[in-house]
């Protein structure tokens, strides 16, 4: 019998130690939350007749309800939560090609000065979380090379992660998603709309902008997800417009916020990003970016982002999106 699980990278599938190691436990406290994608050309199968407890112990069913009609064609899967105490939350995932793209794309918001490390005094973010750090996506209009080979990276995980055919339009949240949505709708050669946060209050009253078709498969597209609210926002309004949206593909997602995950699951969509803040550490570690209290004061609060907060003066706790 076939499994359902992936097979996680440094988890022995036939007698696994009783903690995981590898990639998902290489950044420390306070835990993991990782969506297993169960897209049909990415997945593998784990290969034994059932889970071992140890692993089987930390798949969370809450949200292994059929996600909606996958593309052209047709078929359902589930999304299961993976949860393992003593790490931090690391990106889903990948395919080689998808972590290098990651690690470039890192580098290219870096050379536009596109990323912030401000610990003192730190950055509120409208949900009201402080943070010390901040992504500047909007520069990115600025500088035409680096904006073409990020959609040309954006592209590429559409394709490998959801497929050439999978889609039929490329929808843009207001404001800041608008650019994102226009360039890599020509990019694929694919219709456009964009998605008001709320009506407009005159006129149609409409919240889509653009050929709106009953059925239509819609990518929401945004410069960058923090803890993924507005998303669910957005995703609603295409839905109740009579369109499909079970996909969303941000720019840069900070990836932190464990509960984001499983808000966005809880309501059927599955997250594509092409960096995180974990990439950029990364990078900007190996490239000497900032100074090293700077980063170690980043570091710990991408380890701890609620207490970080909270001692800051932002909230201590996620509020789910709806």
């Amino acid at each position: 019998m076939k499994s359902n699980v992936l097979d996680v990278p440094g988890v022995s599938t036939k007698t696994p130690p009783a903690a995981p190691t590898g990639r998902y436990t290489s950044l420390k406290p306070p835990y993991l939350l990782v969506k297993i994608y169960m897209r049909e050309r990415n997945r593998q199968k784990a290969g034994c007749e059932s889970m071992p407890p140890e692993i089987s112990s930390c798949i969370d069913t809450r949200f292994s309800e059929p996600s909606p009609i996958d593309g052209a064609r047709g078929n359902r899967h589930k999304t299961p939560i993976l949860l393992m105490p003593g790490c931090v939350m690391t990106p889903p995932h990948r395919s080689p090609a998808q972590s290098r793209i990651a690690e470039l794309a890192a580098q290219w918001l870096l050379e536009i000065d596109a990323i912030l490390f401000r610990p003192e005094p730190p950055f509120i973010f409208t949900s009201g979380w402080a943070s010390p750090v901040y992504t500047d996506m909007r520069k990115v209009i600025a500088f035409p090379r680096t904006r073409a080979a990020l959609v040309s990276a954006a592209a590429e995980i559409i394709r490998e992660s959801i497929g050439c055919e999978s889609l039929d339009v490329i929808a843009g949240g207001e404001t800041a998603g608008i650019p994102y949505a226009a360039w890599l709708a020509t990019e694929l050669a694919l219709p456009m709309q964009y998605v008001r946060k709320k009506p407009k209050g005159f006129g149609r009253n409409a919240r889509i902008e653009g050929e709106v078709r009953d059925g239509a498969r819609v990518l929401l597209v945004e410069d960058l997800a923090t803890d993924g609210r507005s998303k669910v926002n957005f995703v609603e309004a295409i839905r109740e417009s009579g369109q499909t949206c079970s996909d969303a593909l941000v720019f840069f997602y900070y990836g932190i916020f464990p509960e984001a995950e499983a808000d966005l699951a809880s309501h059927g969509i599955r997250l594509h990003a092409l960096t995180t803040w974990h990439d950029v550490l990364k990078v900007a570690k190996a490239k000497g970016t900032f100074a090293a209290p700077v980063l170690a004061e980043v570091e710990r609060f991408l380890q701890q982002p609620a207490p970080w907060s909270a001692a800051h003066g932002g909230v201590a706790s996620f509020k789910a999106g709806g």
